[in-house]
């Protein structure tokens, strides 16, 4: 019993040492690479819409073509009947 105490213990002492490597590692990135710059995005600029919306569009569209797909070749009867 003693003995799963000192590894619980243990596992927790690497763990605060984990947590305050990664706190110490993001403070980092955010000093050197993370931190806002101040560039303004113009809502009403339309050539950003332009090359932004097709990603979502064709990511969507592939997802329906696809289950669609799949749908369209389903038969309920067979997975009920297990064959």
């Amino acid at each position: 019993m003693a003995r799963h105490l000192v590894y619980c213990y243990f596992y927790f002492y690497l763990m605060d040492i984990g947590c305050g490597c990664n706190d110490r590692r993001h403070g980092c990135y955010a000093a050197c690479g993370f931190e806002p710059r101040g560039m303004l995005i113009d809502p009403y600029d339309t050539l950003a819409y332009v090359y932004t919306l097709p990603i979502p569009a064709f990511i969507t569209l592939f997802a329906v073509a696809t289950i669609g797909w799949r749908l369209s070749h389903f038969d309920p009867v067979t997975i009920i009947e297990r064959r």
